[in-house]
C-alpha cells in the first residue's frame, strides 16, 4: 500500500472527524497566508474555496482585535452560531486553520471535545512532518 501525501493524510483526519456525528456537514483545513483550502471534506469545488477564504478573513481580522485586548498571545479559535448551524474555526498552527461546518442538532460539547482531543493534534503532528 502506498504512503498517503500530506494532503491525503490531512483528508483522512476531516473524513475521520465526521464521527463527531451526522451533523457535520463539511471541513477545511486552510492556509491563513492565501484563504486557499490545503485539504477538504463534504464541501464542494466554490462553496470550500468562498468558505476557506471568508473563513481566514474572519481569523484574520478576529486575531488583530484579540491583540489589542490580549497582547503577546495568538487567536485559537473562534465559534459562530446561526439558526441552521455552526461553524468553528480553530488554529491548528501559526499558518493554517481548521474549519468546521455543522447543523445546529450537533453536540457542540462534543465538537469542542474531539477539536482538542484528537482533530488538532493529529493534524498539528501531520503539518509538523
Amino acid at each position: 500500500m502506498a504512503s498517503l501525501n500530506l494532503q491525503e493524510r490531512m483528508e483522512e483526519v476531516l473524513k475521520a472527524a465526521t464521527k463527531i456525528g451526522p451533523d457535520v456537514i463539511g471541513s477545511a483545513i486552510v492556509s491563513i497566508e492565501d484563504g486557499l483550502p490545503i485539504a477538504v471534506s463534504q464541501l464542494s469545488g466554490d462553496a470550500a474555496d468562498d468558505i476557506s477564504a471568508m473563513s481566514v478573513t474572519l481569523f484574520g481580522t478576529a486575531g488583530q482585535l484579540a491583540k489589542e485586548v490580549f497582547p503577546e498571545i495568538p487567536l485559537e479559535q473562534i465559534f459562530m452560531k446561526s439558526k441552521k448551524g455552526y461553524i468553528f474555526l480553530n488554529a491548528i498552527d501559526a499558518e493554517t486553520v481548521l474549519v468546521l461546518v455543522t447543523t445546529d442538532k450537533v453536540k457542540i460539547g462534543m465538537v469542542f471535545l474531539e477539536m482538542r482531543r484528537n482533530i488538532i493534534p493529529e493534524l498539528s503532528r501531520i503539518i509538523a512532518q
